[in-house]
Order: structure tokens, then C-alpha cells, then sequence
């Protein structure tokens, strides 16, 4: 069976760096630690939670099935191999980050927003049904390996034909939404079927990237797909749930656009991109911590906590990154071992 289309399948380093897509990455790294940082329950009633939580995953999911595609897709590499370095950069972690906090999160349920049980049981429990991880944030790690090599077999049975990826997606959406999962089941296989459609739409995307970004680099179309992203507060529908997320995953796309074409300095967004996996594994730590063990303790004011909570999710493990990156380097098994745990 073949694989990508010849035009596809070429090796990585034959590629440029593409800034929109880091751009990307890091926007949508700042909207997860933003959905994260709310001070108490009530954040989860706001706009801007509802917002973010309309598009900053399937935004995720859709990146990693452009980078899929542009480095080469499934005609680049074997099945065993993809799965095998799938498995270490995402599992890996996964399961060092969730053993690592269960015992302490178990002893210090009390304080947390989501009490654990300290057993074996809860322990297994953890990594069938990801949404009940004691690192809430980590069900992405195996759902996204689940979505990846999902998307990898859609490459190699479509042989790169776009109108079968868009069909397949399509399919994946409308089963989803006639499932109407609620995160808590087995492996959440329901909801594998959501974050597929937004990685073959990624897919799609990089095969057209010459026309998405053209067409995206125009301040009208941020203007539209910002507003188009925006209805979510108004009109909140299960059945128009998939618009919503394209929207905002466009708007996020087209800020990309816009900025990278009019020749912007970002260094700062530039190095922080470096880093956006490390955020991502280590965020939950100083916002749990903060909100854990200060805020219920502290008469200040949520709102104002809330940016605290943002700027510690951001900043401590971007300079933990950057501190273990200096300190680390890639040159020996133990040190790449310290590194991939932690996201570099």
C-alpha cells in the first residue's frame, strides 16, 4: 500500500522552519495555561473560558496533523517506528509525570479541586480513562497518541487523496457528535474520533498550505474568523460545536499569518516556542501548587490570582526549560532521558 504522495513524503530537514505554525503553538500553549488559571469554579462559567474551550484543543490536534503531513507523513517512516517514537515522547512522559504526582496528590486531596483516591485500583484507573488522570491536563498525551496513529493508518489508506481525509473527517465528527461523549469513557475512544477529525483536517491543510495561507494572510480574514469564533458566547450548540472549533482554529491561524507576513520581531515568541511542550507538562504544577495551597488562604481578589496563576504557568517552566536545555545537553542516554521528560 502506498503511502503519502511523492510531492509529501520527504525528510524533515529538506523543509523550512514554517513560523506561522510556531506561532500557532505558542498562542495556543498561552489559551491552555489561560483555560487553566481560573482561581476557582466560577472561572469556568466566564466568557473567556467558554471561548477557549470552544477551539484550543482541537487546535492542538490540528497542528500536530499539519506538522504530520509536512514532515513527510506516513510515507517517511514504518508504522513500528512512528509508534515507537510516538510512545516516547508522549507516553513517556505520561506516565513518569502521573506516577510522579498520585502519591503526593493522594496524601493531599483534601486541598485539591479534584480529589483522587490513593489505591492500585485508581492508579490503573488513571491511564484507562485519561479524563480522570491525577494531572487532569495529561488525557492529550494518550489521546493524542491514539489520534496520531489513527491518523497515520487514514494516510496510508487514503494514499493522500484530500477529498477521502475531509470524508473520513466528516465521518469522525458526525459519529461524535451522535455519541455525545462526556470524556469519562474507556481510552476516551469517542472523543479520539473528534481530535481525528481536526488531525486530518490538519492533513488537508498542508497539502493546500500554499492557498490556506495566502488566504489567511489578509486582515480581513482575522477579522472574520475572530467574530466567527465568537458566536460560541451567544449560540452555544452541540451540533455546531465543529464550526465553532474551525473558527477558532482559523482565527488563530490567520493571527499567525498576519503577523509572520508583516515581518514582526517576536523574539521572545520565538524562544518561547522552544518550549511549549515543557509548558505544557509542567504548567499544572505552580498553578496547582498556588491554587492549592495560597489562594483559600489569601483575601485577594480572583480575577487578580487568576493572572498570577497565568503568569507562574508560563514563566516557571519556560525558565525551567530553558534552565535544564542550557544545563543538559543531548549528548548522552541519561541526559536525553532528563530531557524528553521534561518536554525538550
Amino acid at each position: 500500500m502506498k503511502g503519502s504522495p511523492p510531492a509529501i513524503a520527504v525528510s524533515p530537514e529538506s523543509r523550512p522552519r514554517d513560523r506561522r505554525i510556531d506561532l500557532c503553538y505558542v498562542i495556543g500553549i498561552l489559551l491552555v495555561v489561560a483555560g487553566h488559571s481560573g482561581a476557582d469554579i466560577r472561572f469556568n462559567s466566564t466568557a473567556l473560558f467558554r471561548w477557549i474551550y470552544a477551539f484550543h484543543m482541537p487546535l492542538f490536534f490540528a497542528l500536530s496533523g499539519y506538522l504530520f503531513r509536512y514532515g513527510g507523513g506516513s510515507g517517511r517512516i514504518t508504522l513500528p517506528q512512528f509508534v515507537r517514537r510516538r510512545a516516547w515522547r508522549l507516553l513517556f512522559p505520561l506516565w513518569f509525570w502521573t506516577t510522579l504526582v498520585f502519591v503526593p496528590k493522594g496524601l493531599l486531596s483534601a486541598y485539591a479541586m479534584r480529589p483522587s483516591e490513593l489505591s492500585v485500583a485508581a492508579y490503573l484507573h488513571a491511564f484507562l480513562y485519561p479524563a480522570d488522570n491525577p494531572i487532569r491536563p495529561f488525557w492529550f498525551l494518550e489521546v493524542l497518541f491514539e489520534v496520531g496513529v489513527v491518523g497515520y493508518l487514514a494516510d496510508r489508506w487514503s494514499r493522500g487523496r484530500k477529498s477521502l481525509l475531509v470524508a473520513a473527517a466528516a465521518v469522525c465528527i458526525v459519529v461524535n457528535r451522535l455519541l455525545a461523549p462526556t470524556g469519562g469513557e474507556l481510552l476516551m475512544l469517542p472523543d479520539v474520533l473528534w481530535y481525528t477529525a481536526f488531525f486530518l483536517l490538519g492533513m488537508v491543510a498542508c497539502d493546500c498550505r500554499e492557498r490556506f495561507w495566502k488566504a489567511l494572510s489578509r486582515p480581513a480574514a482575522w477579522v472574520f474568523w475572530g467574530a466567527a469564533s465568537l458566536v460560541t458566547l451567544w449560540l452555544p450548540s452541540h451540533v455546531a460545536a465543529p464550526f465553532y472549533a474551525l473558527a477558532g482554529i482559523l482565527f488563530v491561524a490567520s493571527c499567525s499569518a498576519v503577523a509572520v507576513g508583516s515581518g514582526l520581531r517576536l523574539p521572545y515568541v520565538w524562544d518561547l516556542r522552544r518550549y511549549t511542550f515543557t509548558v505544557y507538562l509542567l504548567h499544572v504544577l505552580p498553578v496547582g501548587l498556588l491554587r492549592g495551597l495560597l489562594y483559600p488562604r489569601l483575601p485577594v481578589d480572583p480575577q487578580l490570582f487568576s493572572i498570577v496563576l497565568f503568569l507562574s504557568g508560563v514563566i516557571i517552566p519556560w525558565m525551567a526549560g530553558r534552565g535544564i536545555s542550557g544545563c543538559v545537553p543531548p549528548s548522552k542516554r541519561g541526559d536525553r532521558l532528563l530531557r524528553r521528560l521534561f518536554g525538550l
